[in-house]
């Protein structure tokens, strides 16, 4: 069929679809009277005496077609494939409106039945009985049907015009997908919290530690966040926190926890010392940024200020411990669908200062990672380019390098698998171990049960003797708790707060939780089995195995909207008695939200 059509095509194709079930029953209207003077050409309207003018009617009559406004029909005008395949449509709509009217041709007479004698004459009527209840509906009979030559032309109309009608429902799919997306985004821009909305905690944790539970070993540690955030511009969303703690935390990844610090740094004020970390009720700025999104250079979401990153489970990039004054630049979709990079070009330290280990050349820290994320796995790409360094005096820099593959799967129903495989082939502390060439390391995570009542996930993490990246998952944000001299315990919330994964260790482990009285008292229960890689601790927060099992169990109950409440009972037991006691903990902690 070509790109235009007569209106007379049309009008033929009509009438024989139509010739039963449009014509059938319907009155046709009065012929329509012309003005004296007035051509019924120059008005694009049908005579009544032309040989199309009923089939003109039938069409009109039935909404199949329409006239143009203010000029009438135009018969001879020609037909586009667009408003051809909108009549067919329409008359479609019509014939499957008025298939119940449709009536086929009767069928053959059948073989008359056989005679009966007549009965006895009838005898008087009697009383009308009641009504009984109507009986059950009969058989549907066979459903109308168009004769093949119509079923013929309706097919082949059809497959002519697939594409003009295929056009307009793709047209009609999109215009409903623009108004579903305008919907979301006033949706998003009404429900967006403008700048400030405070928010924050308070938890206060008290009880024993570093030995036997008793009240000559009693602690207590109160945590305290206060901040800010919400959207400064339609755009441009922004955070800053404060945070305090009353006891010590290491929040420098350097000093005597990985040996890499010769002469410590003095404390100035509210920056950490190297070895000891933040002194106890010493308030720091834990995060301060904006985020908004740019379409300079690239389009992408853009983070400047001091803030936290994480690649996959952390082995390359975690500076959870400390927060990084910098900018980060996410691209998604980054080349194709699927595909997202993440980048990160800041400091290294937590401030700019003096000293060999904080210099302008060594303090710099970038950091890429790209990620293919599918519905239910992920595979991604951690890069270090360039981490934690340090220049001698003498001009020289050692920086750390590295580089790893992390996945996720979700391989049945809610339950995942997380895993990162990482490699570091440059040190910080290059210059001073030697020992071990591109050390490794890898971590495990496993959700192996999950249900209403009950949640087991297992992990394993095996981490070489020289694999020591200041911004990474092996130092985790932690308080320390007890700090009796020559004690050699792992601290305990370096374990109960996240997975354990230490230099020179590889720990078996894993946590369960059971939800008790129907989820209001949920019960966590912790184990992990550790092992040593080998002999040489230089570059360990430990100085041997000296602790191969931890566990312990925490009760927690939810006592208010933004109160919870948990007891907490942890063990480490001992390689050797004889050097090493075994230590308990019993904390009874409340956390405060708002």
């Amino acid at each position: 069929m070509s790109g235009r059509l007569s209106i007379a095509a049309l009008i033929l194709a009509c009438t024989v679809a139509g010739g039963v079930s449009l014509a059938q029953n319907t009155a046709l209207p009065p012929p329509r009277m012309i003005a004296d003077g007035v051509s019924s050409r120059s008005l694009g309207l049908v005579p009544y005496d032309h040989w199309a003018y009923d089939a003109v009617e039938a069409i009109l009559s039935q909404g199949i077609m329409i006239g143009y406004a203010n000029s009438g029909f135009h018969g001879d005008r020609p037909l586009t494939r667009y408003e051809f395949a909108m009549a067919l449509s329409r008359m479609l709509e019509v014939l499957a409106e008025r298939s119940s009217e449709l009536v086929g041709p009767p069928g053959s007479q059948g073989p008359r039945g056989p005679s009966i004698a007549p009965g006895d004459a009838p005898g008087p009527r009697g009383p009308a009985g009641p009504m009984g209840p109507p009986g059950p509906p009969g058989p549907a009979g066979p459903p109308a049907t168009l004769s093949p030559e119509i079923n013929e032309l309706v097919q082949g109309l059809t497959r002519e015009l697939a594409d003009e009608l295929a056009t307009l429902r793709d047209a009609t799919a999109d215009v409903e997908a623009d108004l579903l997306d305008l919907h979301d985004r006033v949706g998003e821009l009404e429900g967006r919290r403008a700048f400030p909305v405070s928010f924050g905690y308070l938890d206060y944790r008290l009880g024993t530690v570093c030995g036997d539970v008793s009240l000559d070993n009693e602690f207590d540690a109160l945590t305290m966040l206060v901040g800010m955030e919400g959207y400064v511009t339609d755009n441009t969303f922004g955070r800053i926190t404060v945070k305090m703690a009353d006891g010590r935390e290491p929040l420098a990844a350097l000093g005597v926890e990985l040996g890499e610090v010769e002469t410590p740094l003095p404390i100035t004020g509210g920056t950490p010392d190297p070895e000891r970390g933040y002194l106890g009720n010493t308030p720091y700025v834990d995060e301060a940024w904006v985020r908004y999104e740019a379409d300079w250079p690239i389009d992408g979401e853009w983070t400047l200020g001091r803030q936290f990153q994480q690649y996959g489970l952390g082995l390359v990039v975690s500076n959870e411990r400390l927060s990084q004054q910098g900018i980060r630049a996410r691209f998604e979709p980054f080349l194709a669908d699927g595909l997202s990079l993440d980048a990160f070009a800041g400091a290294a330290q937590y401030q700019h200062s003096g000293g060999e280990f904080a210099s302008s050349k060594a303090n710099h820290y970038e950091s890429l990672y790209l990620q293919y994320r599918a519905p239910r796995w992920s595979v991604g790409i951690p890069w270090l380019i360039h981490g934690f360094g340090i220049t001698q005096s003498d001009g020289r820099e050692y920086y750390e390098r590295a580089w790893g593959v992390d996945g996720w799967w979700n391989y049945y129903k809610s339950l995942n698998l997380w895993f990162e495989y990482a490699q570091l082939s440059a040190h910080a502390n290059r210059h001073l171990y030697q020992r071990t060439s591109e050390p490794e390391a890898y971590m495990v995570i496993l959700e192996l049960l999950d249900t209403p009542d009950f949640k087991l996930t297992g992990m394993v993490s095996d981490v070489q003797a020289e694999y020591d990246i200041v911004y990474s998952s092996l130092n985790p944000y932690y308080e320390v708790l007890c700090e009796r001299e020559g004690s050699r315990l792992i601290p305990y919330e370096r374990w109960l707060r996240s997975p354990l994964a230490i230099p020179n260790l590889e720990v078996i482990g894993g946590e369960a939780t059971w939800h008790a009285c129907d989820g209001r008292l949920p019960l966590d229960l912790f184990y992990y089995g550790l092992s040593s890689n080998s002999g040489w601790w230089e570059a360990s927060p430990l100085d041997g195995l000296c602790y191969d099992a931890l566990y312990g169990a925490r009760l927690r109950a939810k006592v208010r909207e933004r109160v919870e409440c948990s007891l907490t009972w942890a063990h480490q037991a001992a390689v050797d008695e004889s050097t090493d006691d075994a230590s308990d903990l019993l904390q009874f902690q409340t956390t405060l939200s708002f």
